[in-house]
């Protein structure tokens, strides 16, 4: 019907409609069909953002970077002066970028299974691309690692903080602690997250742990007076008495404590 090309409603709205079952297809994953749905969403109406945009989405779900970057290429053209189509556009090649960068670290890890530095680097790509799973395998083998330095273990626990597994670095907390019961900093980030999820019980024990193994320098204590992170329990009797004691003079600044700054 020659009409529907003079009918801007009609356009919008048949492909506002294609567009819903082409979401439908994406939700079920069945990627071929909403492929086609979306694309026909397109051609009903080239101008239509939502369209446009959902097949993009579609194609960075599957990998299919340049494809959406072509989507998106052919729709500025409609809209040249359009800014949230040139962000996208960068913000695709950016993403591309760091995929294809966490590929290459695949490859290299798998070539040299035993390089700590590679697979160090690996895992704070995937915690960068929110890539859980892959994450949680990766570090799961380096802390089974015996030579895994106290260091690379508070590194890799510091991953899940952006992530707000507080659920992981607790475990991996409890973990370092057995393995490494002279480290303050150990210690005191158990008493950290332990203080956020309102769990004084364990806070404080494992605060007072930390400023006894920290009493000669005293950063531990330092920072406990005001980190934020121990509100929950500050009220406490228990954690009163345990700040009680005088500071010693020093630089609370000097250790990285608190894995989460």
């Amino acid at each position: 019907d020659p009409k529907f090309h003079r009918d801007d409603v009609a356009q919008k709205t048949f492909s506002k409609l294609r567009s819903a079952i082409g979401g439908v297809y994406a939700y079920r994953r069945m990627i071929r069909e909403a492929e086609s749905a979306y694309r026909q969403a397109v051609q009903l109406c080239p101008e239509s953002p939502e369209a446009n945009f959902r097949l993009t989405q579609l194609y960075i779900e599957v990998g299919r970077f340049d494809d959406a970057i072509t989507v998106l290429e052919n729709y500025r053209k409609r809209d040249p002066h359009n800014t949230k189509i040139r962000d996208a556009i960068n913000q695709i090649r950016e993403i591309k970028h760091r995929v294809e960068g966490t590929q290459q670290l695949e490859q290299q890890l798998q070539a040299q299974p035993n390089n700590l530095p590679l697979a160090l680097q690996l895992a704070r790509a995937y915690a960068a691309q929110q890539r859980v799973d892959q994450l949680d395998n990766l570090v799961s083998q380096l802390i089974a690692a015996p030579e895994l330095s106290q260091e690379d273990f508070l590194q890799l626990a510091s991953f899940y903080v952006p992530l707000n597994r507080g659920d992981r670095v607790l475990a991996m907390l409890n973990q370092f602690v057995q393995r490494f019961p002279q480290n303050p900093v150990g210690w005191y980030n158990l008493a950290l997250v332990n203080s956020a999820r309102g769990n004084c019980d364990e806070a404080i024990p494992a605060l007072e742990r930390a400023l006894a193994l920290d009493d000669a320098q005293q950063h531990a204590r330092a920072l406990a007076k005001d980190d934020p992170k121990l509100n929950n329990c500050r009220r406490d009797p228990r954690f009163l008495r345990l700040l009680e004691q005088p500071e010693a003079a020093g630089n609370s600044s000097d250790l990285p404590f608190n894995i989460s700054r």
